[in-house]
């Protein structure tokens, strides 16, 4: 189990370019568990333990269904990939809601993991391996079991901590702001312009973060 007892820090560094350098130099000799989508580039971080994100493969299965009507729906093989994120989630709520409020939350979350969702992963693995050779590779459907059989193994990896989450949904709402203005006013000014609209952003989080 990790150090549970220190607080958790947001920190931003920005790049204007998507290079696999960039966390490799930030992150460097960094060992622990890095958790992020599946962009290839994190891979030269080589001495973290990767651990992926469900909300990312459960996109992908999203995508296909939510405009199928209930008849489409019956005969989806998506709808089984979704259905499996969905009980994921669902057993992460209960978790949440049950045991949260404990000291030894982590402890307890490591151990109903262990017991509840290692199964369920590893029927989501079977569930994967036994589509995607009648899957067509370059369909929606293809596209999703490839970047779930390429993914789920390291998703496994929450099982080996209790503090680590199922999916990388938080570092992603606390960019969210500076990815939005970027995109609504900073896109053509120059990156020292972007670093300190950044700056800008995490001085007006701060209060939230230390309440």
């Amino acid at each position: 189990m990790s150090n549970t007892n220190s607080k958790p820090v947001i920190l931003y560094d920005y790049q204007n370019t998507c290079s696999s350098s960039c966390p490799k130099n930030f992150l460097g000799d960094f060992s622990g568990y890095l958790q992020t989508d599946g962009y290839s580039g994190y891979n030269s971080v080589s001495n973290a333990t990767r651990v992926y994100c469900l909300a990312h493969i459960r996109r992908h299965f999203y995508n296909i269904i939510e405009n199928m009507d209930e008849e489409a729906l019956k005969d989806s093989r998506a709808i089984i990939g979704f259905n499996f994120c969905e009980q994921i989630y669902k057993l992460e709520k209960e978790l949440r809601e049950s045991y949260s409020s404990d000291e030894n939350y982590y402890e307890i979350r490591y151990k109903i993991r262990a017991e509840k969702l290692a199964p369920l992963l590893d029927e989501f693995i079977d569930y994967v391996e036994r589509e995607i050779p009648n899957a067509i590779p370059r369909s929606p459907l293809g596209k999703a079991l490839d970047y779930a059989k390429k993914h789920l193994p390291g998703l496994k990896n929450v099982l080996l901590d209790g503090s680590l989450e199922i999916d990388n949904n938080a570092a992603e709402r606390a960019i969210k702001p500076f990815v939005i203005g970027r995109k609504n006013f900073c896109l053509q000014i120059h990156q020292k312009v972007q670093h300190l609209v950044l700056l800008y952003i995490v001085l007006l989080k701060l209060p939230r973060l230390t309440i």
